[in-house]
């Protein structure tokens, strides 16, 4: 007989600070690469995490005299964004073209190419994991009295190809 694979449970907690945003490679095939594939971005600036949606283009067909006839939203762009400390190189790299030259750290352009997989999550049991397969990144440079030098990094999520999801949510075990 079959077993049922659909087990999945809503959370039992939620979190509440602490959330860690991890970085991976993307698959070239769209799929969400391994857990052990995942290493932590940096030391994220506390409440800067954030997630902002876009919505996405809407088109009207109308009749002659305006008349609506059908309406269409197109699918919304999502976004993550969060601040981390520091200028550290091993996040850098991942979003500027840098390279190490005798014992300075040199900045060639401000954007990159790569695409990679997101992963958020805190250390509570029973907490939302949320993961997405495929973005780009961009990242400027920040300053402030209180908080030095930091780096704002921006993901958004691309799409992932026929049937392949965009985002997965798992239950912290």
């Amino acid at each position: 007989m079959p077993t049922n694979t659909n087990n999945y449970k809503d959370a039992t907690a939620t979190a509440w600070g602490g959330e860690q945003i991890y970085i991976a490679e993307a698959n070239a095939d769209g799929l969400m690469p391994q857990d052990d594939s995942f290493s932590l971005l940096g030391i994220i600036k506390e409440d800067s995490i954030g997630l902002d949606s876009q919505d996405g283009k809407k088109k009207n067909y109308t009749a002659t005299g305006g008349r609506l006839i059908d309406s269409l939203t197109g699918e919304p762009t999502q976004s993550i964004k969060c601040i981390l400390k520091g200028l550290p190189k091993s996040v850098l790299e991942k979003v500027w073209k840098v390279k190490v030259v005798e014992n300075k750290l040199q900045i060639s352009k401000y954007t990159n190419n790569k695409h990679y997989a997101i992963k958020m999550a805190d250390d509570g049991v029973g907490t939302e994991v949320v993961k997405f397969a495929k973005c780009s990144v961009s990242a400027k440079q920040i300053y402030s009295e209180d908080g030095g030098f930091e780096l704002e990094v921006v993901f958004t999520v691309l799409d992932t190809g026929t049937d392949n999801p965009k985002q997965i949510i798992e239950v912290k075990a």
